[in-house]
């Protein structure tokens, strides 16, 4: 994505018994948030289009994370973790991040000898 841009980044899991979700967002210089799935509920798309994302569409064992990034920075770029545990073990999702830099036309000035 271009920096300045927003992204959603959904992570899902199941597990039983039932499992702790988390993002590790450590990394991240942009401003950002995770929350619940029924907290968010809409997903815009960049076409203008938009999703409702309904709980019982999923598994009721499964549990869903967004991390939203606000605002991106080209500081961002590397990787996030969604971390997924229970007593059972622990499992690491990691997603890429790839923040492209604005880009500004340069301005050429021209000078004409007399």
């Amino acid at each position: 994505m271009n920096e300045s841009q927003s992204a959603d980044l959904i992570c899902s899991a199941s597990g039983d018994p039932p499992l702790s979700l988390y993002w590790n967002t450590s990394s991240l210089v942009s401003n950002h948030s995770v929350g619940d799935l029924e907290l968010l509920g809409l997903i815009d798309y960049d076409n203008g289009s938009s999703e409702m994302l309904r709980p019982q569409n999923f598994d009721p064992n499964n549990t869903v994370q967004i991390l939203t990034i606000y605002a991106s920075s080209g500081a961002d770029n590397g990787f996030v973790s969604c971390i997924a545990e229970n007593e059972a073990g622990q499992e690491i999702a990691e997603a890429s991040l790839e923040i492209h830099g604005e880009y500004i036309m340069p301005l050429m000035h021209y000078f004409h000898p007399k």
